[in-house]
């Protein structure tokens, strides 16, 4: 299986954390108002955005904490659902 270079996994994270910001913002969602609905730090969230940190399958699969009731009582959409 060839490898592929560093550069561009780097493109792709990039890409994927564009992907996010535009989704985000398109649902309404500043980065202060979102992050604690997925329960991560409006850092964390920046850093994705912009590539410089690199999250695992569930960063994208996280919903609202249990206790969080969102429209429909259903809870905020997962990032996956923006």
């Amino acid at each position: 299986m060839p490898s592929v270079p560093p550069q561009e996994i780097a493109k792709a994270w990039i890409a994927l954390g564009q992907l996010l910001a535009s989704s985000r913002k398109a649902a309404s969602y500043t980065q202060e108002a979102f992050a604690p609905l997925v329960n991560y730090g409006r850092s964390t969230i920046a850093n994705v955005e912009t590539g410089r940190q690199r999250v695992g399958r569930n960063f994208c699969q996280r919903r609202s904490k249990p206790d969080h009731r969102g429209p429909a009582e259903t809870g905020p959409p997962r990032l996956v659902d923006l």
